[in-house]
C-alpha cells in the first residue's frame, strides 16, 4: 500500500505540472512529508486534510495512521527532494505516453500488423484515419465526404454521433474514483492469485482438471517410516558434556575445536576453518543448543547472567581464564556434576542415546521434502 500510493502520488505530481519545475518541486517534497503528517507543502485541490481541517486528523495516510519510520524518510528524502527536485526542470517536459499507445492501438486496427500494408498505397489512407480519429472524433468520415463533395449519409452521421458518445462516456468513466478503485482491487486480485499459485501451483487456467490426472503418475510419494524395533534403547549411558570452539558467533561459523569428557576420559581435536577466525571469536560467550544454558537456569534461577565464566567465578568460586575447548568442557562436566542437578533434567535437557539414529532418520526424511522447498511451497 505504501510503495502503490507513493507511484500514485509521483504520478499526479508529474501529470498536474507539465511546463511548471517549481510545481514539480513542491510536489517532491509535499509526497514525502503528507505520509508523516506533515502538510505544509500540500494544496487544498488534493491534500484532504486541507481541504477540512476541523473533521479530518492530521493522520491522513494508510488507515488513519500515518508513517512513522525515520529511517523510511530519509530514503524517500534522498530520493525525492535530493535527486528528484534538481531534475525538475526536465521533468516539467515529460508528458503521457497514453496519448501514444491510443494512436498506435488505433493504427493496428486499421492497418494490423498481420497484413501486409507497408508496400500498399493504402497505408498513408489507414495512418491518416487514425490521427483524424483521434484529433476530430468519428465524425471525420462524414466530414471527409463533405469536402470532396460527397453525401455524409444520414447513417455514417449517426453512427459517428453514437461512437463519439459512447467514447465520450468512456474517457469519463475511466478517470472517475470507482473506476480507478475497481482497477486497483483488480490488481490486487491477480497479485493474490499470482502469491497462491507460486505456493499451490497452477489454480486458475483452463483444464487444469485434466493436467493433474495427467501428472499423477510423477507423483512421488513421501515413504513410510521405518521400522525402529530393533533399535536398542541405552538407559545407562555415561554423561558426555562437550564443548566448541568457533571462528565467531553466527550460525555460518566454522568449528575450530570440538572436545568432550566424563568422568574418566577426556576427547580433543582441532579443525582448520575454511574461513578466517573473527575478533569476536575470542570472547567468552555461551553456548545455545542444548547446553548448560537452559539447565542453570532451572537450577539457579534469577542469576544476573548465565555464562560459562560467570558460573564458573559465582558457584565454583575458580578463576575463569580458559579459551581452549577441553578446559571449558571439564569445568562445565564439574558444574553440572556439582551443581547442575543433572538427574531432574537430564531427559529433556540432554542428548538421548539414540540420538545419532535419530537424527540420521531425521535428515532421510527432510529429503522428501526437497522438491516443495526448492518450489517455494513450504
Amino acid at each position: 500500500m505504501v510503495a502503490e500510493s507513493i507511484v500514485k502520488n509521483v504520478s499526479y505530481v508529474l501529470e498536474q505540472n507539465i511546463g511548471n519545475p517549481e510545481g514539480i518541486e513542491k510536489g517532491f517534497h509535499a509526497t514525502v512529508n503528507h505520509m508523516y503528517g506533515d502538510h505544509q507543502y500540500c494544496t487544498e485541490n488534493w491534500c484532504g486534510y486541507l481541504k477540512n481541517k476541523q473533521t479530518m486528523s492530521t493522520q491522513t495516510f494508510l488507515m488513519e495512521k500515518n508513517l512513522s519510520s525515520a529511517s523510511l524518510k530519509s530514503d524517500l528524502e534522498n530520493l525525492f527532494i535530493r535527486q528528484m527536485v534538481p531534475q525538475s526542470d526536465k521533468l516539467s517536459k515529460l508528458g503521457s505516453s497514453q496519448t501514444n499507445e491510443s494512436v498506435n492501438n488505433m493504427i493496428a486496427l486499421k492497418a494490423p500488423k498481420t497484413k501486409h500494408f507497408s508496400s500498399s498505397s493504402s497505408l498513408n489512407y489507414r495512418v491518416s484515419s487514425a490521427v483524424l480519429q483521434k484529433n476530430e472524433g468519428y465524425h471525420y468520415i462524414s466530414e471527409l465526404n463533405t469536402s470532396i463533395g460527397l453525401s455524409p449519409g444520414n447513417e455514417t452521421i449517426r453512427r459517428g454521433s453514437k461512437l463519439n458518445l459512447q467514447r465520450s462516456k468512456k474517457k469519463a468513466k475511466t478517470q472517475s474514483k470507482e473506476w480507478k478503485k475497481r482497477i486497483f482491487l483488480k490488481k490486487k486480485r491477480a497479485k493474490r492469485i499470482v502469491l497462491s499459485e507460486t505456493k499451490e501451483g497452477t489454480t486458475y487456467q483452463s483444464s487444469i482438471g485434466f493436467q493433474i490426472d495427467q501428472k499423477k503418475d510423477d507423483i512421488e510419494n513421501i515413504p513410510d517410516m521405518p521400522d525402529d524395533s530393533d533399535q536398542v534403547v541405552t538407559t545407562d549411558a555415561p554423561l558426555v558434556v562437550f564443548d566448541l570452539e568457533t571462528t565467531g558467533l553466527s550460525r555460518f561459523s566454522d568449528i575450530t575445536q570440538i572436545a568432550a569428557c566424563n568422568v574418566d576420559r577426556i576427547f580433543s581435536r582441532y579443525i582448520f576453518p575454511n574461513q578466517p577466525i573473527s575478533a569476536e571469536a575470542s570472547r567468552i560467550t555461551g553456548l545455545t543448543v542444548v547446553d548448560s544454558l537452559n539447565l542453570f537456569k532451572h537450577v539457579v534461577p534469577g542469576l544476573a547472567s548465565y555464562s560459562q565464566s560467570f558460573l564458573v567465578n559465582n558457584l565454583l568460586g575458580q578463576e575463569y581464564e580458559s579459551h581452549n575447548a577441553v578446559h571449558d568442557a571439564r569445568l562445565l562436566l564439574k558444574l553440572i556434576i556439582d551443581k547442575g542437578n543433572i538427574s531432574n533434567y537430564l531427559d529433556d535437557l540432554a542428548f538421548s542415546p539414540n540420538y545419532p539414529d535419530q537424527y540420521h532418520l531425521q535428515l532421510c526424511n527432510l529429503k522428501t521434502y526437497s522438491k516443495v522447498i526448492k518450489e517455494k511451497v513450504i
